[in-house]
């Protein structure tokens, strides 16, 4: 597996000598340094480029990045199924390469880097040929960090989680198991989960972030309250 070293190096090797692409920039959790880096954390690299069709003519173009296992390209998808994909502003290739590395991989035009780039504060410019993108200070996660529910937010979620227990007992007595496992553990447990980072919230004066689906919940739960959150998921033994 090459290392961070090594596949920074390339990235930006590329941006260097292809001169389509007029800048380059690194962004989300290895620009973060509240995230520990292990293994699993990807790539998310953006090039600004001239024109973004142009790549996409020859797919081919990103074999430079090494062998790869699969890759998923949402954009095309969602052109083909009419979905308003707009290609010539931008367009995304993820990629698993070999290596065990993987990197997502986006291609934009400069009106959109301009308009997108100032929006995340987890970003680090690695290139800028043309010295137009606006510059960035330190990166910091603050954007992410959890809010203080108003009064309503918190109501409506109370409201949401007591009345869906209703649909669970509506579908268990139809045996719509389906509907339930849904209901119990997606609609419902979202409002658990809300509720339970507030609750940390009031504990950190609302001073931390828990990452996609509240990933990082268990470092700052009561370890007995943490239990008792796992009990709610089922297992083989049940």
């Amino acid at each position: 597996m090459r290392t961070e070293k090594e596949m920074k190096e390339l990235i930006l090797k590329v941006a260097e000598e292809d001169e389509r692409i007029r800048e380059v920039y690194l962004r989300r959790s290895r620009t973060n340094h509240n995230i520990s880096k292990d293994v699993f954390q990807y790539y998310d690299v953006v090039y600004v480029v001239d024109e973004v069709l142009d790549f996409i003519k020859d797919e081919n173009w990103i074999d430079i990045f090494g062998p790869r296992l699969y890759m998923q390209l949402p954009d095309e998808l969602d052109n083909k199924l009419e979905l308003n994909a707009n290609l010539e502003q931008c367009y995304d290739y993820l990629i698993q390469l070999e290596d065990g590395n993987r990197l997502d991989l986006h291609l934009i035009n400069l009106d959109y880097a301009r308009e997108q780039i100032l929006n995340d504060k987890l970003e680090i410019i690695l290139g800028d040929k043309d010295k137009l993108l606006p510059s960035i200070s330190s990166t910091t996660d603050m954007d992410n960090l959890l809010k203080k529910p108003i009064e309503i937010e918190f109501t409506a979620c109370c409201n949401k989680f007591w009345w869906r227990l209703n649909n669970v007992v509506k579908g268990m007595l139809r045996k719509e198991i389906l509907y339930v496992m849904d209901t119990l553990y997606f609609l419902r447990r979202d409002e658990l989960k809300k509720m339970l980072t507030w609750y940390v919230g009031i504990q950190t004066n609302f001073s931390v972030s828990f990452g996609e689906s509240a990933k990082l919940l268990d470092k700052y739960l009561p370890e007995d309250l943490w239990g008792r959150l796992l009990k709610t998921y089922p297992t083989d033994e049940n």
